[in-house]
């Protein structure tokens, strides 16, 4: 499954809502056969990444994002 955009307002931040958020969803999705849940995150962002080793998460450093602007 791959998660598109979950975002917190930093005045919700450090209040364990993203891990509630996980610790929630993970037992659905194996229980749905799921064998994967897929991220982004923004290498600037170290409090995030900080917070995906705590869930132990494999940062993948390989893949970039990639945007064309059409404006």
């Amino acid at each position: 499954m791959y998660l598109n955009d979950l975002y917190g307002k930093d005045v919700y931040r450090k209040q364990d809502i993203g891990k509630f958020f996980l610790e929630k969803i993970i037992p659905w999705l194996k229980n749905s056969d799921c064998k994967k849940l897929r991220w982004q995150g923004s290498k600037w962002n170290i409090s995030a990444i900080d917070f995906y080793k705590k869930m132990n998460v494999t940062i993948d450093e390989t893949d970039i994002n990639c945007n064309l602007l059409l404006v």
